[in-house]
């Protein structure tokens, strides 16, 4: 109880030592004189001290600086110590979180950056399969009609040919068909 009430303890230490002695020896005082009285076999609760009372808070009050400065101060300083490692910790883990969130941050939008540049380069060459495919169908179609043209001009060379032989060997073809009809030899 003693090092509670000395906990709640303001800014003076000297005067925290005194409020703490203080309350300490009204406690005493009632726990003693009740026990006093208690041990006298009256039953009754007695709230007057005796003697032994007076001899006690004597002996109290001489053994509470040393005390103090013994087992308290240190105990104190310990607390307070402790106290301030926690605050520092406490400090170093909000800043650590602080960076934390910020490389997450930072992380995204670079996810979110290269995602962007990878989505135009993947179009740009999407863009540039279709023109690629687009030049190589427009050569394939260019070439198809040289074929085709060609083709078209053989056709035409070989029609033009075979016309003309048909015209020079028709004379011939026909006389024959007609000596063969008519059954003799035309001249």
């Amino acid at each position: 109880m003693l090092c509670c009430l000395h906990l709640k303890s303001t800014k003076n230490p000297r005067s925290s030592w005194v409020r703490t002695a203080k309350s300490s020896a009204y406690v005493f005082a009632i726990v003693g004189g009740s026990q006093t009285s208690n041990a006298a076999g009256g039953g009754a609760l007695e709230i007057f001290p005796d003697d032994r009372l007076l001899m006690q808070l004597a002996v109290f009050a001489v053994l509470v600086l040393p005390i103090h400065k013994i087992l308290f101060a240190p105990i104190m300083r310990v607390l307070k110590e402790r106290t301030e490692q926690i605050d520092g910790v406490r400090e170093r883990a909000t800043e650590m979180a602080r960076q934390a969130d910020e490389a997450l941050t930072r992380y995204r939008q670079t996810v979110a950056d290269e995602r962007s540049a990878s989505e135009s380069i993947r179009r740009e060459r999407i863009e540039r399969a279709l023109a690629e495919r687009l030049q190589v169908g427009e050569l394939a179609r260019q070439k198809a009609e040289e074929r085709l043209s060609l083709a078209r001009e053989e056709i035409s060379r070989l029609l033009d040919e075979a016309r003309s032989q048909v015209r020079r060997e028709a004379p011939a073809v026909a006389r024959e068909a007609a000596s063969q009809i008519l059954g003799r030899e035309l001249p």
